[in-house]
């Protein structure tokens, strides 16, 4: 009886573990551990980038940007021979997502994401301060979202 106790809540506990881990990833797609080429079964190569004049976007190896329903979604690679200001990428394999940014198209209400903003810590990230931007980042997790005015406007997995 009590083995059938301990592994009922040995499970119970790699699952909730699970869901931690997964509270993170955007579409299943976890930065430090999916690769480029879960991205690109899950969204398909790449597109070419759009001609947009105020965009200085260089399609390459280290970054990939989407525009999809919800909003632009830029993600980062690590890729040795990629242009790139973090030192870690040489310790990473070639490939590996570092992190993830999406864009949204229409503001969401906090809640509506279901995110407890009570363990982030809070900062303005505008200059000047106070025009009417806040965000809030949870480093252990790895999230971090900014809001204009309440609505949420982009979210960063990293």
């Amino acid at each position: 009886m009590k083995f059938l106790i301990r592994t009922t809540i040995l499970a119970m506990m790699i699952q909730g573990f699970s869901v931690i881990v997964e509270a993170r990833a955007w579409r299943s797609i976890v930065p430090l551990q999916s690769t480029r080429n879960d991205v690109e079964r899950l969204l398909g190569p790449p597109p070419p980038p759009e001609n947009h004049p105020f965009r200085g976007y260089v399609l390459h190896k280290g970054r990939s940007i989407y525009s999809l329903d919800e909003g632009e979604i830029y993600i980062v690679f690590a890729e040795q021979d990629s242009p790139s200001d973090l030192d870690c990428v040489s310790s990473i394999s070639e490939g590996t997502v570092l992190w993830i940014g999406v864009s949204l198209k229409k503001g969401l209400k906090t809640s509506e994401l279901g995110v407890d903003l009570k363990s982030f810590n809070k900062f303005d990230p505008s200059e000047p301060r106070g025009i009417g931007y806040d965000a809030f980042i949870d480093e252990q997790d790895g999230f971090m979202l900014r809001r204009f005015r309440g609505m949420v406007e982009n979210l960063w997995y990293f």
